[in-house]
């Protein structure tokens, strides 16, 4: 994993309404508890095609709200796009 992520949150249209850094998905978690590790984690992996599982049908909702990139791609124009 990667020590620089950004996060794109979007409303219910899809469109990002609000972009954050964070060190890493465990500093993400912190600053939303609402939110377990693990689902962040796997929205992290699905956004960077990384994870070879389908979207899980328990974070599809996560998946609606936001989108966890590595700060690395998400410079190079990559965000948004999946």
């Amino acid at each position: 994993m990667t020590n620089n992520i950004t996060v794109e949150f979007l409303n219910d249209d899809g469109v990002v309404v609000e972009v954050k850094k964070f060190n890493s998905v465990t500093e993400l978690s912190r600053a939303y508890p609402q939110y377990e590790y693990q689902q962040l984690r796997q929205v992290y992996l699905f956004t960077n095609n990384k994870s070879p599982t389908k979207k899980l049908q328990s974070n599809a909702k996560l998946l609606n709200v936001m989108k966890i990139y590595d700060t690395d791609n998400y410079s190079k124009g990559l965000g948004h796009i999946v």
